[in-house]
């Protein structure tokens, strides 16, 4: 029987439009009736499924900004957080200043940016919208990551250079096909939802995490089942061990009553 079930959030358990529907809910909720522990492990800033939370009545501390950051709805409190160095989060940000491209910068408190509002419609359009607005980034410490509004195949050349300033200290993952985004190496869903477990003496075995993106990896090669939405990227599909319908098509609700709610 599985124990704990994290769930990416975005093109996942919400659908096209960021909603989730009823059938995603209800299947959720009798997940939670069976004792399993519901985790959100999101890319998103907790700040941004405060409201997810609340629908879902989750008491477990829930991974947010790709692992970096692990928020407790009890406590209201961050409780875990893995940040990129100061000097390498600087060395990105002058790197990039050139591109001129669309940023946005997660810490504990909140998210930053110093472009306007249109060039970051990207992201408040998948529900990002508290952003706060600075005229300095060099101001903000303890960096959980750095979000850059690429569009997946408009300019591979740009694509690949961001890819290729991944080092032993930051990764580089495409969590949107408009998003390219930076957190340090030591950090992610995967490992995020590790630790949780462990304090609940959970195995990796008896755990169940459904993903679309290649943010998602991880988490699904770690979990004992890994499940991917059929709207997921190939590299998704192929980290997962089965596939299900998509977010349109109450995929996870799907995945909850085959895998988890039959047991």
């Amino acid at each position: 029987m599985y124990k704990i079930a994290a769930f990416d959030v975005d093109g996942t358990l919400l659908n096209s439009k960021s909603e989730i529907s009823q059938e995603n809910i209800d299947a959720i909720i009798a997940t939670k009736e069976r004792g399993v522990k519901v985790i959100l492990a999101t890319g998103k800033h907790f700040l941004s499924i405060l409201s997810l939370i609340e629908l879902l009545e989750l008491k477990e501390p829930q991974v947010t900004c790709n692992g970096a950051l692990t928020y407790c709805p009890v406590k209201k409190e961050v409780i875990d957080s893995i940040s990129l160095k100061q000097d390498v989060y600087e060395k990105i940000i002058s790197d990039l200043e050139s591109a001129n491209l669309p940023t946005v910068v997660y810490t504990a408190q909140g998210f930053f940016t110093t472009s306007s509002p249109e060039e970051v419609e990207p992201i408040t359009n998948v529900g990002e919208t508290s952003i706060e607005y600075i005229e300095d980034y060099y101001k903000l410490k303890n960096v959980a990551k750095i979000l850059y509004v690429v569009p997946q195949g408009e300019n591979d050349t740009l694509d690949q250079k961001i890819r290729d300033m991944a080092n032993e200290d930051v990764s580089v993952v495409r969590t949107h096909h408009m998003f390219l985004e930076f957190v340090a190496t030591a950090g992610n869903k995967s490992v995020a939802i590790k630790r949780l477990a462990d304090k609940y003496n959970v195995n990796t075995q008896e755990i169940v995490a459904f993903g679309d993106s290649e943010n998602d990896i991880e988490m699904l090669k770690m979990a004992g089942l890994g499940v991917c939405m059929d709207n997921g990227s190939d590299v998704a599909k192929a980290s997962s061990d089965v596939i299900v319908s998509n977010n349109d098509q109450h995929g996870v609700k799907e995945g909850l009553e085959k895998y988890v709610l039959c047991k």
